[in-house]
Protein backbone atom coordinates (compact mmCIF):
# COMPACT_ATOMS: atom_id res chain seq x y z
CA UNK A 1 0.00 0.00 0.00
CA UNK A 2 1.70 3.51 -0.89
CA UNK A 3 -0.49 5.39 2.11
CA UNK A 4 1.42 5.16 5.12
CA UNK A 5 -0.88 6.05 7.69
CA UNK A 6 -1.19 9.98 6.63
CA UNK A 7 0.29 10.64 3.66
CA UNK A 8 -1.50 10.16 0.12
CA UNK A 9 0.56 11.25 -2.88
CA UNK A 10 -2.41 11.35 -5.92
CA UNK A 11 -0.74 9.93 -9.55
CA UNK A 12 -0.02 13.58 -10.80
CA UNK A 13 2.28 11.55 -13.21
CA UNK A 14 -0.61 10.56 -14.81
CA UNK A 15 -2.49 13.97 -14.73
CA UNK A 16 0.53 15.28 -16.54
CA UNK A 17 0.41 12.91 -18.95
CA UNK A 18 -3.66 12.78 -19.20
CA UNK A 19 -4.63 14.38 -22.27
CA UNK A 20 -6.87 17.34 -22.48
CA UNK A 21 -10.19 16.67 -24.24
CA UNK A 22 -12.03 19.37 -26.58
CA UNK A 23 -15.36 17.96 -26.63
CA UNK A 24 -18.18 18.14 -25.47
CA UNK A 25 -16.15 20.77 -23.43
CA UNK A 26 -12.70 21.43 -22.25
CA UNK A 27 -11.73 18.84 -19.81
CA UNK A 28 -9.19 16.25 -18.65
CA UNK A 29 -10.13 12.44 -16.86
CA UNK A 30 -7.52 10.75 -15.32
CA UNK A 31 -8.20 7.00 -14.05
CA UNK A 32 -7.08 6.30 -10.60
CA UNK A 33 -5.75 9.95 -9.88
CA UNK A 34 -5.61 8.45 -6.31
CA UNK A 35 -3.95 4.70 -6.75
CA UNK A 36 -6.29 1.70 -6.16
CA UNK A 37 -4.16 0.84 -3.48
CA UNK A 38 -4.93 3.92 -1.72
CA UNK A 39 -8.38 3.56 -1.84
CA UNK A 40 -8.90 1.23 0.92
CA UNK A 41 -7.66 2.85 3.63
CA UNK A 42 -9.47 6.02 2.37
CA UNK A 43 -12.11 4.98 2.53
CA UNK A 44 -11.76 4.06 5.52
CA UNK A 45 -10.58 7.63 6.80
CA UNK A 46 -13.26 9.60 4.68
CA UNK A 47 -15.68 11.43 7.46
CA UNK A 48 -19.21 10.15 7.48
CA UNK A 49 -21.44 12.35 6.33
CA UNK A 50 -25.14 11.82 6.36
CA UNK A 51 -26.72 14.47 4.47
CA UNK A 52 -26.98 16.15 1.22
CA UNK A 53 -24.85 19.13 0.57
CA UNK A 54 -21.19 20.60 0.44
CA UNK A 55 -19.03 21.21 3.27
CA UNK A 56 -15.51 22.79 3.73
CA UNK A 57 -12.95 20.60 4.74
CA UNK A 58 -12.59 22.84 8.40
CA UNK A 59 -16.67 21.84 9.29
CA UNK A 60 -15.58 18.16 9.43
CA UNK A 61 -13.87 16.40 11.57
CA UNK A 62 -11.23 14.88 9.30
CA UNK A 63 -8.55 12.02 9.67
CA UNK A 64 -4.96 13.09 9.13
CA UNK A 65 -5.24 10.87 5.95
CA UNK A 66 -8.46 13.36 4.76
CA UNK A 67 -6.64 16.28 6.25
CA UNK A 68 -3.21 14.56 3.87
CA UNK A 69 -5.61 14.95 0.70
CA UNK A 70 -7.38 17.82 1.15
CA UNK A 71 -3.32 19.79 1.64
CA UNK A 72 -2.66 17.82 -1.98
CA UNK A 73 -5.62 19.21 -3.44
CA UNK A 74 -5.13 22.43 -2.29
CA UNK A 75 -1.49 22.65 -3.03
CA UNK A 76 1.42 23.94 -5.50
CA UNK A 77 1.76 20.61 -7.96
CA UNK A 78 -1.57 20.56 -8.79
CA UNK A 79 -2.24 23.78 -9.14
CA UNK A 80 0.90 23.83 -11.73
CA UNK A 81 0.22 20.87 -13.56
CA UNK A 82 -3.72 22.13 -13.78
CA UNK A 83 -2.28 25.61 -14.72
CA UNK A 84 0.30 24.34 -17.35
CA UNK A 85 -1.81 21.87 -18.95
CA UNK A 86 -4.93 24.82 -19.43
CA UNK A 87 -2.70 27.53 -20.33
CA UNK A 88 -4.19 29.32 -17.28
CA UNK A 89 -2.45 31.82 -14.80
CA UNK A 90 -3.58 30.36 -11.58
CA UNK A 91 -0.66 31.94 -9.29
CA UNK A 92 -3.16 34.39 -7.20
CA UNK A 93 -6.64 32.33 -8.19
CA UNK A 94 -8.16 31.85 -4.83
CA UNK A 95 -9.35 28.49 -4.58
CA UNK A 96 -12.12 26.90 -2.24
CA UNK A 97 -12.90 22.68 -1.56
CA UNK A 98 -15.77 21.51 -0.31
CA UNK A 99 -16.52 18.15 0.30
CA UNK A 100 -19.88 16.84 -1.03
CA UNK A 101 -22.08 14.17 1.27
CA UNK A 102 -24.78 12.52 -0.22
CA UNK A 103 -26.28 13.24 -3.68
CA UNK A 104 -29.71 14.82 -3.38
CA UNK A 105 -31.90 14.80 -6.54
CA UNK A 106 -31.33 18.82 -7.12
CA UNK A 107 -27.88 17.77 -6.90
CA UNK A 108 -26.04 17.46 -10.64
CA UNK A 109 -28.26 19.74 -12.86
CA UNK A 110 -26.33 20.98 -15.70
CA UNK A 111 -25.59 24.23 -14.96
CA UNK A 112 -22.79 27.09 -15.59
CA UNK A 113 -20.59 28.27 -13.27
CA UNK A 114 -19.76 31.82 -11.92
CA UNK A 115 -17.79 33.21 -14.33
CA UNK A 116 -15.16 34.35 -12.03
CA UNK A 117 -14.59 30.67 -11.28
CA UNK A 118 -11.40 29.28 -13.82
CA UNK A 119 -11.18 25.77 -13.35
CA UNK A 120 -13.70 22.96 -11.57
CA UNK A 121 -11.52 19.77 -10.54
CA UNK A 122 -14.31 16.92 -9.34
CA UNK A 123 -12.30 14.40 -7.37
CA UNK A 124 -14.90 11.15 -6.97
CA UNK A 125 -14.60 8.74 -4.41
CA UNK A 126 -17.62 6.52 -4.23
CA UNK A 127 -16.35 3.55 -2.37
CA UNK A 128 -20.21 1.95 -3.32
CA UNK A 129 -19.26 2.48 -7.02
CA UNK A 130 -16.75 0.13 -6.59
CA UNK A 131 -13.09 0.98 -7.16
CA UNK A 132 -13.38 0.97 -11.25
CA UNK A 133 -15.23 4.15 -10.64
CA UNK A 134 -13.40 5.65 -8.07
CA UNK A 135 -10.23 7.75 -7.61
CA UNK A 136 -10.93 9.83 -10.94
CA UNK A 137 -9.87 13.27 -11.20
CA UNK A 138 -12.15 14.71 -13.88
CA UNK A 139 -11.27 18.39 -14.11
CA UNK A 140 -13.82 20.42 -16.75
CA UNK A 141 -12.98 24.46 -17.84
CA UNK A 142 -15.32 26.72 -18.01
Amino acid sequence: MTTPHATIRPDYAALTQAPVCAEPYTHIMVPHFIRKDDLPELFASLPQINSGGSFPPQSLSLSPLVQALVREMEGPELRRIIADKLGLDLDNAPSMLTIRGRTREKDGRIHTDSTAKRVTILLYLNPAAGVGKTGRLLTPAP
